[in-house]
C-alpha cells in the first residue's frame, strides 16, 4: 500500500519519496528519479517512523572505541518520513544489542565478498 522511491546514488534524503496507493504523479516522479539513473523502490515499514539504526562496519567489524561502538539511531522529524540528519532527523547514541550483532554476522561476509569494507 506504500512504497519509498530513491534514486541508487544519492544520500542525505534527497530524491526520496512516499508513494502510496493515491499517488497521482508517480510516471513523474519515477520519469525525474530515473534521469540520475537506477532507482531503489522499497517497501514502507510503519516502524519506521520510530527511526533507523545505523551501524558502521570496517571489514566486517563493528568500529569500537573505548567500549563505545559505531552505531546510531536516526529519527524523524515531525512532519517528515525521512531520518536523515540533513533534513532535520535526530541522532540518538543506542546500545549494541544481540539482534544487532546477528544482522552483522550475517551480512558481514557478504559486504566483504562484494568489496564493501566500510
Amino acid at each position: 500500500k506504500k512504497m519509498i522511491l530513491k534514486p541508487l546514488e544519492g544520500s542525505g534524503g534527497r530524491g526520496v519519496y512516499l508513494i502510496d496507493k493515491n499517488e497521482k504523479n508517480l510516471n513523474q516522479i519515477i520519469e525525474n528519479l530515473s534521469k540520475k539513473g537506477y532507482i531503489i523502490a522499497q517497501q514502507y515499514l510503519p516502524a519506521a517512523k520510530e527511526g533507523d539504526v545505523r551501524v558502521l562496519l570496517l571489514n566486517g567489524k563493528i568500529l569500537e572505541k573505548n567500549g563505545k561502538y559505531g552505531i546510531l539511531k536516526r529519527k524523524t522529524n515531525a512532519g517528515d518520513f525521512r531520518s536523515n540528519i540533513s533534513q532535520g532527523g535526530t541522532p540518538e547514541a543506542i546500545e549494541i544489542t544481540d539482534d544487532i550483532r546477528k544482522i552483522v554476522d550475517t551480512i558481514a561476509p557478504r559486504l566483504i565478498r562484494d568489496g564493501m569494507f566500510f
